[in-house]
């Protein structure tokens, strides 16, 4: 009885870490992804209307038409104009798109309208049912 309550706990221990390597893998670099970025009028209305909706706290939203996909990202509210979005690295693991970005605030001194803001970006690419991984 012992024997097998060790077995078990030996079990559940391996499935548990080799889910935890199968996560670590989703990070290996296949491929730069070529990408473009696309504004408003570039993207689908239900992506549009998406952004609109979630653009208030950070997001991220996808849609697929079978021959592009579309990946839009925003960090929420900032505290006024003049935050940007860069995108710093986009590529491809086994199973994922892998996206990077970085908010970049105003220069010290610029002057920019003193009213809430909601910076988003958004990028097209070739299409593909990979899960999406941002990091900001």
């Amino acid at each position: 009885m012992k024997g097998r309550r060790i077995l078990c706990i030996f079990a559940v221990a391996a499935l548990l870490l080799s889910g935890c390597g199968a996560r670590r893998a989703d990070m290996d670099k296949k491929g730069d992804l070529e990408y473009e970025t696309a504004c408003g009028p570039d993207l689908p209305e239900t992506l549009r209307q998406k952004i609109e909706e979630e653009k208030a706290e950070p997001f991220l939203a996808a849609y697929g038409d079978g021959q592009r996909l579309y990946i839009a990202l925003g960090y929420g509210e900032q505290e006024s104009a003049g935050y940007s979005i860069q995108i710093e690295e986009v590529y491809e693991t086994e199973d994922a798109v892998f996206i990077r970005t970085c908010l970049t605030g105003p220069d010290e001194g610029e002057e920019v309208a003193q009213e809430a803001d909601c910076p988003w970006t958004a990028l097209a690419t070739g299409y593909t049912e990979k899960r999406i991984l941002w990091e900001m």
